[in-house]
């Protein structure tokens, strides 16, 4: 059993956490060196207003209610070990998802004994998160990348009874999923990616990805439940601070 917690535009929230009059005010966070700096990262309310990831800074300066922030490797660094820190008081097996930036997986076995069942933890864990600055998303599935998938494509708290990852994962965006862009577009193709998942199994994770070998950056082993997370608390992440 796994939990997900995963805040939504990561670097947008790392830098609004410094910031916190920013978080009800459209910016922009930047980065790269003048003249040539990109939009790294927007808030919703900059979206709202037509922003979007990889205009130039005088683009997105253009719209004069957006603030440009310049990019700040320590305020994710710092936000990053924030996050680390909240999910080691849940459990003392927990992984970092390397390709969903501030997104941790906790292994959930056995810490039924401190809380009365996974929506409670759930619950709790993401009040823990949004105590430290941040707005999450909280997922709880027995099949590691249903979870992933789900905190990544569902708002708030979801609890997926077992044996209902492949229902529930079918109601996602692709977007969701990350897909590489090969098996997207043949996703697409298809047309709806509810209707994929009708191949009855024994097995948690849906039948198309093996079908497809898509590549989903978990072991096979860990998609399947067949080990606990190899990973533990006892170090913080590393961080490149390089430039």
């Amino acid at each position: 059993m796994y939990a997900v917690l995963h805040p939504s535009n990561f670097f947008a929230q790392a830098a609004a956490r410094q910031r916190p009059e920013l978080r009800k005010e459209p910016f922009v966070v930047v980065d790269g060196e003048s003249p040539i700096e990109m939009v790294f990262a927007a808030n919703k309310a900059a979206r709202s207003l037509g922003v979007e990831i990889g205009m130039t800074r005088l683009q997105a300066e253009a719209f004069s209610e957006v603030i440009a922030l310049r990019r700040t490797v320590e305020y994710e660094h710092t936000a990053q070990v924030a996050l680390h820190q909240v999910a080691c008081k849940f459990s003392p097996r927990i992984e970092s998802v390397e390709e969903r930036p501030g997104t941790y997986a906790l292994d959930i076995r056995g810490m039924d004994l401190l809380y009365k069942d996974a929506r409670q933890l759930a619950n709790k864990l993401r009040q823990s998160v949004m105590a430290q600055g941040f707005l999450a998303n909280i997922a709880v599935a027995e099949n590691f990348h249903a979870a992933v998938s789900l905190a990544c494509g569902r708002t708030g708290v979801s609890v997926v009874p077992r044996g209902w990852e492949a229902q529930v994962i079918g109601q996602l965006p692709l977007a969701a999923l990350h897909l590489a862009p090969e098996h997207e577009a043949t996703f697409r193709a298809w047309g709806a990616f509810a209707t994929l998942y009708t191949k009855p199994s024994s097995r948690p994770i849906p039948w198309v990805f093996f079908r497809l070998k898509v590549a989903c950056k978990c072991p096979p082993y860990r998609a399947q439940n067949q080990s606990a997370l190899p990973t533990f608390p006892c170090r913080l992440p590393s961080f490149d601070r390089a430039r």
